[in-house]
């Protein structure tokens, strides 16, 4: 027969583990320093950024953002090539990528004098004429050929253009300016 903290039971015997105040105070303040320690980092690390990258965010994404996807072509499967420009410059262009593979992404700055371009041809009032829907029967991505599509969102309004759906033809000149960018990401691939 076992005696003192041991307890005897079907053979076994265990001992009674009781928490002392010593370590139910060092739990304790583990727990609180635990609290304001990580009460500083987010005040003065995570929320400082996480506000400053929001407000870059909301402020890029009202005021101009075009994004661009080509389709059609003799490209069966695969991802097609589409491309993201924001209101300073910044640009991600992603490639052709065939079906089951994958490319990077490549990410940079557009040339000031493509980017002043742009934003002299881009207008609300040449937006709303080529967002105007129109029915085809002579799309280029009829025949393998390449059509193409962008949002874009100028000022808070969001415009949708398609070379085949909208208004929006080859020839026009919000298309042949827009045209330059997909010429300027091919020099990326």
């Amino acid at each position: 027969m076992l005696t003192g903290n041991y307890m005897s039971g079907h053979g076994h015997a265990r001992k009674d583990h009781k928490a002392s105040k010593q370590d139910i105070f060092i739990m304790v303040m583990t727990f609180v320093v635990g609290i304001f320690a990580g009460f500083y980092l987010y005040t003065t690390a995570f929320a400082p950024q996480f506000d400053e990258f929001m407000g870059q965010t909301e402020e890029v994404y009202n005021d101009f953002v075009i994004e661009g996807t080509q389709y059609g072509g003799d490209r069966m499967g695969g991802t097609a090539p589409s491309f993201q420009l924001l209101e300073k410059g910044s640009c991600r262009y992603l490639p052709y990528a065939v079906s089951g593979g994958s490319v990077a992404a490549k990410e940079g700055n557009l040339p000031k004098t493509l980017l002043t371009e742009i934003k002299q041809v881009v207008t609300p009032e040449s937006l709303a004429i080529a967002a105007g829907p129109v029915v085809r029967g002579d799309c280029m991505s009829y025949v393998d050929g390449l059509d193409y599509t962008y949002a874009v969102t100028l000022e808070g309004e969001n415009y949708t253009l398609d070379t085949c759906t909208t208004a929006l033809t080859s020839d026009s000149i919000i298309a042949t300016t827009l045209d330059k960018l997909w010429n300027y990401f091919a020099t990326l691939e």
